[in-house]
């Protein structure tokens, strides 16, 4: 079936007259005899236009209606949650807080990031020589290959052990 463009002209004037004022509209043809036109709102900016409406294209009559201010409040949150998800529900400022929000995000995982890694590498050492120390009167401390070898023999472990495996036991 071919779509008739002189419809379109029609479909959005009995839009437009039941309610339909958005100045972003979005009219889907029907493909077949029997199927209604939709009409819908697409302008997501505050305040929501996305009511819509079914038209059937023989007598114009609208068959279906659906009006944003009716939704259930969770369906709403739904809208408004996306569209401010997607920078257009408050435009310009939305875009730039979500920007700076994503750039501040990137920011703190870098800089956690690296603290750990510095910290981990500090705490390495430090937990290395405390226990070598704390533990004095039974390993000999002067030596680091001495503890480790004594370490993995009291725990009936390998004997050969270096001092990266010490310090990932801990």
């Amino acid at each position: 079936m071919t779509i008739q463009t002189e419809k379109f002209d029609e479909i959005q004037a009995t839009a437009r007259h039941f309610g339909i004022d958005a100045n972003k509209i979005e009219i889907v043809p029907a493909y077949q005899k029997n199927q209604a036109w939709m009409v819908k709102e697409i302008d997501r900016r505050w305040p929501t236009q996305v009511d819509s409406v079914a038209i059937n294209p023989q007598n114009l009559s609208v068959i279906s209606h659906a009006e944003f201010e009716k939704f259930p409040l969770v369906a709403k949150l739904i809208r408004w949650g996306i569209d401010a998800h997607m920078g257009v529900l408050f435009g310009l400022i939305n875009q730039i807080i979500l920007a700076l929000f994503g750039i501040s995000l990137c920011c703190i995982i870098v800089f956690r990031l690296r603290h750990v890694v510095e910290k981990k590498t500090t705490t390495s050492r430090q937990w290395f020589y405390t226990i070598t120390s704390s533990l004095g009167s039974t390993f000999n401390t002067n030596k680091v290959s001495d503890c480790v070898n004594n370490f993995g023999i009291k725990f009936g472990t390998s004997s050969a052990w270096n001092q990266r495996d010490f310090i990932l036991c801990f």
